[in-house]
């Protein structure tokens, strides 16, 4: 019966130390936490007006992407970049791993920044940041 409780024992102080060093929180626990990002009222204003993107990036063009109101969600998330066929432009959660976000920051593999006419305000490029965070939802 002692061996019992020794075990218990360990057992427990195991799993206090690991909860110790961990308090667990999930992993983007804190994009979570901060306002959701809107697609529809957050970041296509940034593609319509703010960085003026659908001055060329609409209909036929030679880039191939429509950022057009109605076509921009569907010709963005879990789409294949052109310049970089390996590269998602977006993909949800993965800031790091989609391409639009690259090409707003730097000028990427191919062509240069996005917009050509200067990269855009922190603020901005933080909302594109927050959204991919939080999944890139249609919303």
């Amino acid at each position: 019966m002692r061996n019992v409780y020794r075990i218990l024992i360990s057992i427990s102080v195991a799993v206090l130390a690991a909860l110790a060093q961990d308090p667990g929180r999930p992993e983007g626990a804190e994009e979570k936490g901060k306002k959701d990002i809107s697609f529809s009222s957050d970041i296509l204003p940034i593609f319509t007006k703010a960085g003026k993107c659908t001055l060329c990036h609409r209909g036929d063009n030679p880039s191939g992407l429509d950022l057009s109101p109605d076509k921009a969600y569907k010709n963005l998330v879990k789409v294949r970049s052109r310049q970089d066929p390996e590269s998602f432009l977006v993909l949800p959660g993965e800031v790091e791993k989609s391409y639009l976000y690259q090409k707003l920051i730097e000028p990427g593999k191919e062509g240069t920044i996005m917009p050509p006419s200067g990269k855009l305000p922190d603020e901005l490029l933080d909302k594109v940041s927050l959204w991919i965070k939080q999944g890139a939802k249609d919303n």
